[in-house]
């Protein structure tokens, strides 16, 4: 299955599955898991790539000044 989400005006896409209750998303940041509860399966994925997104640029942005 497939998950977008627009964030800061660029769209990011990604795949995911469900394997035992456990959502796996793997998208060009790398891959992430999480266990599935209430949320429907896409919406957890969104919330996994948008982490994903968020820590990268938080990596990525410099230190200091």
């Amino acid at each position: 299955m497939r998950v977008t989400r627009e964030i800061g005006g660029k769209t990011y896409v990604a795949d995911f599955a469900v394997e035992k209750g456990v959502v796996i998303l793997s998208s060009e940041f790398g891959q992430k898991k999480a266990q599935l509860g209430s949320l429907p399966a896409e919406q957890l994925a969104g919330m996994l790539l948008a982490e994903q997104v968020s820590a990268h640029f938080m990596a990525s942005k410099p230190v200091g000044n």
